[in-house]
């Protein structure tokens, strides 16, 4: 994965959070997403999310973001997969 970033509800400009060239594994049956701390930081920023549990790896993101029009954008080089909020959250 060369980037992160996200397009904020209300706005059509996708914002870059980070870049890298992180190897990945792309798994579409699991439920969860798995990131390293470095590329969470700013989506848990971008979304309100709040720890599972004190000192928890896990978070949860308010259920109102599951509406919202916004979107996750990894990018892979080219292309850039954009995961909509609700998809994702």
């Amino acid at each position: 994965m060369t980037s992160v970033g996200a397009t904020k509800p209300g706005s059509t400009v996708s914002t870059t959070f980070l870049t890298s060239n992180q190897p990945v594994f792309l798994d579409s049956e699991t439920t969860l997403c798995y990131l390293p701390a470095a590329f969470m930081a700013p989506i848990v920023k971008a979304t309100g999310a709040t720890p599972y549990q004190p000192g928890s790896s896990q978070y949860v993101v308010p259920c109102t973001m599951m509406n919202q029009p916004g979107s996750i954008e990894f990018g892979f080089g080219n292309p850039t997969i954009n995961v909509p909020y609700k998809q994702i959250l």
